[in-house]
């Protein structure tokens, strides 16, 4: 089963639109949002990662294709860190192992984004290997743009992956 993009309601909540801020979860205390093209996450302070949208977060095992209300991403471990991009996301847990997941190619050919060595999509969060074991490397930092994502390590050297048209 691949992830689908192709829901467009819920990325705010339970309504198409809302155009009055309103409070989604009450009883959490929240450090970072991203927003992707089509989905949210937001990073809690005790390390919690809540996503709505479509796609990326149907990875609860639920199936659905576009969650209105934030639900709860399990990870395995704490994370402290994460980023969405147009159709990927990435999270950081406490062991510094970015952890990858979403679509891995683009319309035209290029793709490979989330580093895994392949193109093919990720429907569930995948630990890239390259850095946390090839390198031995811990991730500090991770961005996700349109088609590419770029690594930080604790030592300060950057790593990216995907399409560089345009200089990216």
């Amino acid at each position: 089963k691949g992830v689908d993009f192709t829901a467009v309601e819920g990325v705010m909540g339970s309504s198409y639109t809302q155009a009055e801020p309103r409070k989604v979860l009450r009883s959490k205390r929240f450090v970072k949002v991203v927003i992707g093209d089509r989905s949210s996450m937001a990073l809690t302070s005790d390390g919690q990662v809540f996503g709505c949208g479509a796609g990326l977060v149907d990875f609860s095992g639920e199936g659905k294709h576009s969650i209105k209300e934030p639900i709860l991403l399990n990870f395995p471990e704490r994370i402290v860190d994460v980023s969405i991009g147009q159709k990927h996301a990435a999270a950081i847990d406490s062991q510094g192992r970015v952890h990858v997941w979403g679509e891995n190619g683009s319309w035209f050919g290029g793709g490979g984004q989330l580093g895994l060595g392949h193109r093919k999509t990720v429907a569930s969060p995948t630990v890239v290997k390259f850095l946390s074991e090839d390198l031995a490397a811990k991730v500090k930092a991770v961005g996700c743009g349109h088609d590419h994502s770029l690594f930080l390590l604790d030592d300060g050297d950057l790593f990216a992956a995907g399409v560089g048209e345009y200089g990216r």
